[in-house]
């Protein structure tokens, strides 16, 4: 069997805008598109009830940064954010559930994919990482539940909601009575066949 060529120049076609005569301003129209996996992508509320939050805002592209707004890499000095995977000398952050590389954060990533600031995790001795949460959205993390990875989907989505993970949960949430059905049926094809 062969394969067509893969066309990465090929564009999803965007859905028909609604024209409001009453609004004199154009509200931008932002598209979220992340292909389908080989895995179903579904998120329920306990997976809502998992991702965090932050008392204080985060300030992006400061910590870890020189004069000149340029990322310092340290490959000697510095540590591996699981997000972004930069060397950096940064502040990352330290699960106290896996003790484990996966657990590094730095505070851009943390706040920016998943609302959370890096200080505040840092003191708080129950803080656990995406990956122990099981909400990681790293491109890693996304392929070995066989999802397709997210690219830089930050700056499109913000505006819209807080963060990535929420961007992902609401577009791909269902109901438990979805969840319980779709077990089910999958439970009903493999005894039959």
């Amino acid at each position: 069997m062969t394969l067509p060529p893969v066309d990465y120049g090929l564009k999803r076609p965007r859905a028909q805008h609604q024209q409001h005569s009453s609004s004199s301003k154009k509200k931008k129209e932002v598209e979220i598109y992340i292909p389908e996996g080989t895995n179903p992508e579904v998120y329920t509320e306990e997976h809502e009830k998992l991702l965090g939050d932050c008392e204080t805002t985060w300030e992006l592209y400061v910590d870890g940064y020189d004069e000149d707004g340029d990322l310092i890499y340290d490959p000697t000095k510095g540590d591996k954010c699981h997000q972004c995977r930069c060397i950096t000398i940064s502040q990352l952050t330290s699960c106290n559930k896996c003790e484990l590389p996966q657990g590094q954060l730095c505070g851009d990533c943390l706040y920016t994919r998943y609302g959370e600031n890096v200080k505040e995790a840092d003191f708080n001795p129950k803080w656990t990482c995406p990956c122990c949460r099981e909400i990681c959205n790293c491109n890693s993390c996304r392929r070995k539940n066989g999802w397709m990875p997210t690219g830089n989907i930050y700056n499109k989505a913000k505006g819209l909601l807080e963060t990535i993970d929420n961007v992902m949960m609401l577009t791909n949430k269902l109901e438990e009575k979805d969840v319980q059905n779709q077990t089910k049926e999958k439970c009903a094809i493999e005894i039959e066949h």
